[in-house]
């Protein structure tokens, strides 16, 4: 009898470590899932969003039937056609989160540009090529003696059709050119040019700023992140308050506009390009954005108080070897108390031998602008989805300046899937002929054949991902759920 209870007893222990054994190796497997796949929980879809789910497939296959503009390139032409489907009407009334990549001087559409320039009497334009001007650039000024030769007022070029919006609108976006990767840099850093006299002029520096603000929100955005330039507009000589009028402005259209649409929020990533040092070195560059960090706060709320600058970037053409050069100088200013976070354009390229992304990741990068060449390097792509780096995909971007053919075959869609966070986000709507972020989403999901679940997803991220503090993050979200049912309810009556 004792025999038999010791064999038992033994037998018993013996079930007890395998059982063991197998829950230890469930639950390793559930962690590594958990940090390899997309999170669902936020993504589940109720009854009602299957519905609207339903709804959606409906109007993608309706669109592909009727038509197959989807492998065309984006263009000012798509766009209006775009404009007319029930898929882009679904995805302008869906409250779509954050923007969180977006630059500054092509922060707002053409059209909306247009807009603005023919309603203000200080812009002017110059109908063509002229010496160092190109064709439809624009000048600011509130002294028309002051007004270089060729320029006429904006809004007298159209009345006395000296020019068309059509004429304007296809001299600013990219829709025209149609030579090789080596030359669209050039073309596109043309189109800035043109631009530019609405962000180095006080007279319209504000109001431009907030229509942006106001193009953004009127396509359901509540959250932005700018990324603008300390060369844009200086009205200080002095290093010590260098840029900080510029910011002092950005605040204030912020705050004007946060008084109609208070759920609106905004943060300041300061950028400098990697591939030329422009009016500031580099590490006066970072000096005087730790500057403006600490002294100009969002304090719109003064019981919750938090930063308005939250970071740096270094934006440009990315070549081999760009990030490189500021490695040493970057450790070094850490050693000086400089430990800004970074938000690092990387991997906007389509050589497998630029390892910008690589170095991005490196050097602590919080999040990744582009990073289209991730799968180049499958180890540093498992290290983003652990590490749960996100990237900020800008499609039709990516297309246009010919790092893709076509966006079925964007390399971001496969990252997603394998669980990599990314969000959607417009680059340089001005440029581009887009405005807003549901341009791309639009483009996504026609490509991708994304669910509603996948957009839910994608929404999120850019909330759950984006420089808010904790608490704004938390109140973010509560307001983009409130929105996200009054939407879901619109479309289930």
């Amino acid at each position: 009898m004792t025999i038999e209870k010791k064999k038992i007893s033994k037998f018993a222990l013996f079930l007890i470590a395998i059982s063991f054994l197998m829950l230890s190796g469930i639950l390793i497997y559930n962690h590594y899932q958990k940090q390899n796949q997309v999170d669902i929980s936020s993504t589940e879809l109720n009854q009602k969003e299957k519905v609207v789910d339903e709804k959606l497939k409906n109007y993608v296959c309706k669109y592909l039937e009727d038509s197959n503009q989807n492998a065309d390139k984006f263009s000012l032409q798509k766009a209006q056609k775009i404009k007319n489907t029930d898929i882009y009407k679904m995805i302008n009334l869906m409250p779509k989160g954050a923007n969180l990549h977006l630059h500054y001087l092509a922060n707002l559409s053409a059209e909306g540009t247009f807009d603005f320039c023919y309603d203000n009497p200080n812009v002017y334009i110059i109908p063509e090529k002229s010496g160092d001007f190109e064709d439809c650039q624009l000048y600011v000024s509130d002294n028309s003696l002051k007004v270089p030769k060729g320029f006429i007022l904006f809004k007298d070029a159209i009345d006395k059709n000296i020019l068309s919006k059509e004429q304007i609108l296809n001299s600013w976006v990219m829709d025209s050119y149609n030579g090789d990767k080596q030359g669209v840099w050039t073309e596109f850093h043309k189109k800035f040019k043109k631009v530019k006299s609405l962000g180095t002029s006080e007279i319209t520096y504000k109001d431009f700023y907030k229509a942006s603000f106001l193009e953004n929100i009127k396509d359901n955005i509540q959250h932005l992140e700018l990324r603008t330039n300390l060369n844009l507009l200086n009205l200080e000589d002095d290093k010590e308050n260098y840029g900080a009028k510029g910011i002092e402005l950005i605040r204030q259209a912020f705050y004007e506009v946060k008084k109609e649409y208070p759920d609106f929020t905004l943060k300041i990533i300061l950028a400098q390009s990697k591939n030329k040092s422009g009016n500031i070195e580099f590490e006066d560059f970072m000096k005087i954005t730790n500057n403006l960090k600490s002294k100009i706060k969002d304090t719109y709320d003064p019981q919750h108080t938090s930063d308005f600058i939250v970071g740096y970037d270094l934006v440009g053409e990315d070549k081999a070897g760009g990030i490189d050069i500021y490695i040493d100088k970057i450790k070094a200013l850490k050693n000086e108390g400089i430990n800004l976070t970074p938000y690092f354009h990387a991997g906007e390229t389509d050589d497998i031998n630029n390892d910008s992304i690589v170095k991005a990741y490196e050097l602590g990068t919080k999040r990744v602008g582009h990073g289209t060449n991730l799968g180049d390097f499958p180890e540093l792509l498992e290290k983003f989805k652990t590490d749960k780096i996100c990237l900020e995909v800008c499609p039709i971007s990516n297309q246009i300046l010919k790092l893709i053919p076509d966006i079925k075959t964007h390399p971001a869609y496969k990252y997603f899937r394998e669980g990599v966070p990314i969000v959607l986000a417009p680059d340089d709507p001005f440029m581009f002929g887009s405005g807003g972020v549901s341009f791309d989403f639009f483009e996504a999901i026609v490509s991708w054949n994304l669910s509603l679940s996948d957009i839910k997803q994608l929404i999120t991220n850019s909330i759950k991902y984006s420089a808010l503090s904790t608490y704004e993050k938390e109140k973010a979200m509560e307001t983009w759920k409130s929105k996200w049912e009054e939407f879901i309810n619109s479309y289930n009556v």
